[in-house]
């Protein structure tokens, strides 16, 4: 049987940031990816939260995610927005 084992809140936002950095990220997007990925485990949303981190590793290693891009809005209204995300 396979051991869990826990993190804290703290240990996971150092080894996030740092990784995301490494993956080529700057110091600004890595924080908000890994606020946002800590975030949704925190208020009880595992499915949104840390557990993509294997996924997205696929993706970021395979070019399907673009480490060098940022999204962009194509249309905006008051209440709406049309974004490219260009693979970001």
């Amino acid at each position: 049987m396979a051991t869990l084992k826990r993190f804290t809140k703290e240990s996971l936002q150092i080894l996030l940031n740092d990784l995301y950095q490494k993956y080529g990220f700057s110091k600004a997007d890595s924080q908000q990816i890994t606020e946002i990925l800590l975030q949704a485990d925190m208020t009880g949303i595992p499915s949104h939260g840390v557990q993509w981190l294997k996924y997205y590793d696929g993706k970021i290693k395979s070019g399907r995610i673009r480490v060098d891009k940022q999204a962009e809005i194509i249309k905006e209204t008051p209440i709406s927005a049309v974004l490219d995300g260009q693979s970001a």
